[in-house]
């Protein structure tokens, strides 16, 4: 009898252990079913590029770049100048408070003194003045003077002259403001532009500010000696040179004499000359002069801007301060010379530059391939021509890129490099010229911009993920099933254990 009681409660126990056990399978199947649904209905999300609400994705785009150094980028704030050579061998002395010599085909500024140094520029104002005439007005439009025109010009001041009334083309002022620094005729271009001085000095102010002129600022057209009227030999080298894009301001300026039509208020021809010594003389003749003005007034001494042209190299001088009229034209003649026979200006070899490209492409490409990295864009920028000194080019040179501030991260998408490009010279000197850009981006990141696409591949695998999931929702199904009928049979065994009452 204590046998068969021990047996049903062994039968029992074991039971029990047995609906225990699948009790715990089931719980665990559920669990691990849950879960995996979980994580594939998350990756379906990554696949199309998505994120889930509140979660932050792994594909973020991290840009790296180095600063903007594109040769001839315009700088924002002022620099001081950087000259080529601040100690030039055997150079010309210059007599003048500022002075400075720049090769414009390199846009580089070669020697010079006091270079920064806002002064008085006088009369080599007019440069200005025509340059923004040249571009606003039609050499035939006339004008009509009034006396606001030329009633502020001081006493002793160059004048045409011009009277009250008087109609004359803005071709005649032009040439008259050149050749004879009349500087009524200056006033009225100014008029004829803005309507008054005050607006003018505006208009020469912004075409200052927008070719980089950053050291300047002009109160009026033809260069009275106000306080707030100043520039820089830098400044009035760079203002010069755009003029000199223009034909029309070659001719004017290197014409030895122009002759002015009868107006309503003359009835003779005026035979104006150019005052100006590189045309009116052959002592100071320059036989490379294209263009240029010279001023005087007495806070400023004697100033020129000139430019000459020889070989295809345009170089422009600029000297203000100067102790006489005659010094500044041979001064100005020794810059020159100087300029052209100590200084070599060439073009970059593009065709050099882009085996050298693709020499560093490789170099790159070999470090990041392993990675998972590759270039997906590079491009090169350089100055169009290089100045160094005749007897450093005559050494020789090698072109390098140098990649030993490269740190790329291997772990972003997409990430720009620049690097720069040097000449290096036999003597030790390097010169940069230009800049290499590199795009490298990771095969393993999927880039925002392909997130959104639909591909054969994205397709197959999320149709793959949905089977995956139908399959465990069925085995969800299936265990949920067999749990609801092993606990119908456990409580039927229990039922039937029970003693029964008759």
């Amino acid at each position: 009898m204590h046998l068969v009681q021990y047996k049903e409660v062994q039968i029992q126990i074991s039971a029990r252990k047995k609906i225990r056990r699948q009790r715990l399978f089931l719980i665990r199947s559920i669990l691990c079913a849950a879960t995996a649904i979980i994580v594939l209905i998350h990756s379906s999300f990554l696949v199309f590029g998505d994120t889930p609400e509140g979660q932050n994705g792994t594909s973020e785009v991290q840009e790296t770049s180095a600063t903007d150094s594109s040769p001839g980028a315009q700088p924002d704030v002022f620099s001081p100048t950087i000259l080529l050579d601040n100690t030039p061998a055997n150079a010309p002395s210059i007599n003048g408070t500022a002075y400075v010599l720049y090769d414009a085909q390199s846009d580089t500024f070669l020697f010079g003194e006091n270079v920064d140094v806002p002064l008085h520029p006088a009369s080599t104002t007019k440069i200005l003045t025509i340059l923004l005439a040249i571009e606003n007005l039609n050499p035939e439009d006339t004008i009509t003077v009034t006396k606001e025109m030329f009633d502020y010009i001081p006493e002793g001041y160059v004048r045409l002259p011009l009277a009250e009334d008087e109609v004359i083309t803005v071709n005649d002022a032009m040439y008259a403001s050149l050749l004879l620094s009349a500087n009524d005729a200056c006033s009225a271009l100014a008029f004829k532009m803005a309507g008054s001085k005050e607006a003018f000095s505006e208009m020469m102010n912004e075409k200052a500010r927008e070719l980089g002129c950053l050291s300047s600022n002009f109160s009026n057209p033809f260069g009275l000696p106000e306080d707030n009227h100043k520039t820089t030999v830098h400044d009035m080298a760079i203002l010069l040179e755009a003029a000199m894009e223009y034909d029309v301001f070659n001719e004017i300026s290197t014409a030895s004499s122009y002759t002015i039509k009868e107006t309503n208020k003359f009835n003779e021809k005026r035979v104006i000359n150019n005052q100006n010594r590189f045309i009116s003389t052959t002592t100071y003749a320059y036989e490379y002069y294209v263009g240029g003005k010279t001023g005087f007034a007495n806070a400023s001494g004697h100033t020129i801007a000139a430019a000459a042209v020889k070989d295809g190299r345009l170089l422009i001088g600029v000297i203000f301060g100067a102790d006489s009229s005659e010094i500044r034209y041979s001064n100005l003649i020794e810059m020159f010379n100087y300029g052209f026979s100590q200084y070599t200006t060439s073009a970059i070899d593009q065709n050099e530059l882009g085996s050298l490209q693709i020499d560093t492409a490789r170099q790159i490409e070999t470090a990041i391939a392993d990675y998972g990295l590759y270039i997906s864009d590079r491009q090169i920028d350089t100055i169009s021509h290089i100045t160094t000194s005749a007897a450093q080019a005559s050494g020789g040179y090698t072109t390098s890129i140098d990649l030993s501030s490269a740190v790329i991260a291997p772990n972003v998408k997409s990430q720009t490099h620049s690097f720069p490009i040097y000449r290096l010279y036999s003597n030790g000197a390097k010169n940069n010229i230009g800049t290499l850009s590199v795009t490298i981006k990771n095969r393993d990141i999927i880039d925002e911009s392909e997130g959104n696409k639909l591909t054969f591949k994205s397709v197959l695998q999320t149709i793959i993920k949905v089977v995956v999931v139908l399959i465990l929702i069925a085995f969800l199904c299936i265990a949920g099933w067999i749990y609801y009928h092993v606990q119908k049979r456990r409580k039927t065994i229990k039922n039937r254990r029970k003693p029964k009452v008759l």
